[in-house]
């Protein structure tokens, strides 16, 4: 995918996702379902806590990343790639996130601010795309805690297979 894509399925993956929650009930957006399983504020609050970092790498000089985790040195992963990777990480996962990608309870009053919040680094993460080129989108990598240094580019598919990850979820159980 090229950056305009990116752009248009992230877009499209986190409007989604806040259109569901707008129509959530606010008093169901903090009730537990499922014994041990998270609210469907703590849902929102994981992607918010999971997008925030990449915007923060993304805001660093190139040569702090290079220096930090070196470049790509194998073939790009496209998106339907990822997705596998992702599918089969998760099926041998043992385990929740990192406690740095766990959050705290999110109470009904909190909704509103927690789906601006999220919308905020949506935003930010398409502006921060925009000032990248195409090559170095590709060239350079970042940390993943479950799969390990991804391209930028990579780590873009991976938030928007996150979050539709997420709101199936949420759609499905909530």
């Amino acid at each position: 995918m090229k950056k305009a894509e990116i752009i248009k399925e992230l877009n499209i993956s986190f409007d989604q996702l806040l259109h569901l929650m707008k129509k959530h009930e606010n008093h169901k957006f903090s009730e537990v379902l499922i014994e041990g399983k998270w609210t469907a504020g703590q849902h929102v609050e994981h992607l918010r806590m999971s997008t925030s970092p990449i915007n923060t790498l993304m805001k660093l000089p190139k040569f702090i990343l290079r220096y930090k985790w070196g470049v790509c040195n194998r073939p790009e992963r496209n998106f339907e790639e990822l997705v596998n990777k992702y599918e089969a990480k998760l099926q041998n996962l043992v385990g929740t996130a990192p406690s740095k990608f766990m959050p705290k309870f999110v109470s009904a009053s909190e909704k509103d601010v927690i789906l601006e919040k999220l919308d905020k680094e949506r935003h930010k993460m398409i502006k921060l795309i925009e000032k990248w080129d195409e090559k170095s989108l590709s060239k350079y990598v970042i940390p993943h805690p479950l799969l390990g240094k991804l391209s930028v580019r990579e780590m873009l598919y991976f938030t928007i297979l996150h979050t539709d990850h997420h709101r199936q979820i949420l759609k499905d159980r909530y």
